[in-house]
């Protein structure tokens, strides 16, 4: 019978040196890049409204998916990303200032945000963990764990919607409480939801 192995307990102090060296370059990177608490508010809030007006209807005028994908990139650049939870959890370990607990609290928010976003394979792509760093001048200041996803192909906006906001409310099912953010963002979408259905009567 073969014996079942743990690679993470058989890595070697090296491997293991390794690994958090790559995590802590994830780290600096973002760090380097963070969004500046004063100087990009206004790229952020704008980020923000593009983001809820891709998915309306009929978007605004001033709509520009170029513009989108320019403010997202910028947001990812101040993000250290992992693909697993495994991963996230050794990436939080490596970030001064988090205790035990907050680290445990994240892993858990976070997680059940994935696992129900991966449970909707057919609408929502599941692209991994990230930490978004916040500076003011020189320093960091705050940062905001979240979890990448991103709508399939053309699936139907309603389905990818619905979808969404149940993946917004996982963490209330797992037990644990929805953020600020994901309340506001779940709302703005059921309001969005409203206006397709009233398209359809």
């Amino acid at each position: 019978m073969f014996e079942q192995i743990n690679p993470l307990i058989q890595q070697t102090p090296e491997s293991l040196e390794a690994r958090d060296s790559k995590l802590r370059e994830k780290i600096g990177r973002a760090q380097e890049r963070a969004l500046d608490v004063d100087i990009d508010a206004d790229l952020v809030q704008r980020y923000a409204d593009m983001c809820e007006a891709e998915f309306l209807p009929v978007p605004p005028k001033d709509f520009d998916m170029a513009e989108l994908k320019n403010l997202e990139a910028r947001v990812l650049e101040a993000t250290a990303r992992v693909d697993t939870i495994v991963d996230f959890q050794l990436l939080l370990e490596q970030i001064d200032g988090l205790d035990p607990a907050q680290r445990a609290d994240m892993v858990e928010h976070e997680n059940a945000h994935a696992n129900v976003a991966q449970q909707k394979g057919e609408t929502t792509a599941f692209l991994g963990y990230g930490m978004v760093f916040f500076k003011q001048g020189d320093r960091i200041v705050s940062m905001q764990p979240i979890t990448l996803t991103d709508r399939i192909g053309s699936v139907d906006m309603v389905r990818f919607l619905s979808d969404k906001i149940e993946v917004l409310r996982a963490p209330s099912v797992y037990g644990h409480k929805m953020s600020e953010d994901d309340e506001r963002e779940s709302a703005n979408i059921e309001k969005v939801l409203a206006q397709y259905r009233r398209t359809d009567e």
